[in-house]
Order: structure tokens, then C-alpha cells, then sequence
């Protein structure tokens, strides 16, 4: 499963001119909340995830977007495609990992080869396998932190669309 951060627009903080334009226009509205998703939260999520010791840069920040919600004024934020996501952002229960990925893990993130890195690929195993993983969120911690920078952005993009 594929964790996603889902936000809906709330409106109610939001200036008269604009709270009509998202009414009369929701396409429009949709379009600029999306791409001021992808001008900053996605931007900060990615952030979030190169800074996790537990993950290698791939599949978690390279598929990250934005995508619209069709039918509402909502925008998902995720790595679309990256299966282990949610083991990341919530933790994952005791399970059976690959070893040749665990080697390349290593190998890319510590810069540990050879039987030192087979080594340190084994206790690794051996702590999913019996343990599990700890959660490392990187989504609403990210939420939390640019929330007023992403309104702000929006709000600035919306005034620009209408003229004010």
C-alpha cells in the first residue's frame, strides 16, 4: 500500500474574490492547487526523504507528486509506485526482506562493499526479520512544517489568476 497525503481546500480562511473563483471555476482552482503543491510540498517532502537515514534515494522521492483529486478541490501528495512507502512513514512489521537489495542498500547509503557489507546486510535482515522497522514519516511531519508556506503560494497564484 501506498501511503498519500490527501488535503481538501478549506476555504473558510480564505478572501471573498477568491472563495468565488474556486466555486465558479473548481478546474482552475484544482490546477493551481496542484501546482502549488508541486512548487512546495513536494519540494519539502522530497527534503524530508533524502534526510531519512533508513531509505536509499529512489523509487520514495523519485516518483513523488502531486496529483489532483477529479471532483473535488483536492490535491494527493505520494510516491506513486513506491510499494514500501508506507513501511517507511508507519513502520512495518516483522518480514522477510531481499538480501541483494539489503547489499545494495549498503552499499549506496553507508558506502560499505565487500564482506563488511554482506556483514552489515545480515543484521539487517535479521532485525526485519525478527523485529521489523521503526516508522521514519516523512509526509505529515513535512505537512505540518510548510502548511502557511503552501497557502501562501496558493493564495498568491489564485490573486494572479483572477487580477487582484
Amino acid at each position: 500500500m501506498i501511503p498519500t497525503f490527501s488535503f481538501k481546500l478549506d476555504v473558510k480562511s480564505l478572501e471573498a474574490n477568491i472563495k468565488k473563483v474556486i466555486a465558479t471555476l473548481p478546474k482552475e482552482t484544482r490546477n493551481r492547487l496542484r501546482t502549488s503543491a508541486l512548487a512546495v510540498l513536494v519540494p519539502a517532502v522530497k527534503e524530508k526523504v533524502r534526510k531519512n537515514w533508513s531509505i536509499y534515494l529512489g523509487d520514495l522521492e523519485q516518483k513523488m507528486t502531486a496529483k489532483s483529486v477529479e471532483g473535488e478541490i483536492a490535491v494527493d501528495i505520494s510516491s506513486f509506485g513506491a510499494k514500501y512507502g508506507l513501511n517507511v512513514e508507519l513502520g512495518a512489521p516483522p518480514h522477510i526482506a531481499d538480501m541483494d537489495k539489503l547489499i545494495d542498500y549498503v552499499r549506496k547509503k553507508h558506502g560499505v562493499t565487500g564482506p563488511e557489507g554482506v556483514a552489515w546486510a545480515n543484521a539487517i535482515f535479521r532485525k526485519l526479520r525478527d523485529k521489523g522497522s521503526e516508522p521514519h514519516p516523512y509526509l505529515v511531519p513535512t505537512w505540518d512544517a510548510t502548511k502557511d508556506i503552501f497557502f501562501m503560494d496558493f493564495v498568491a497564484r489564485m490573486k494572479a489568476f483572477i487580477g487582484t
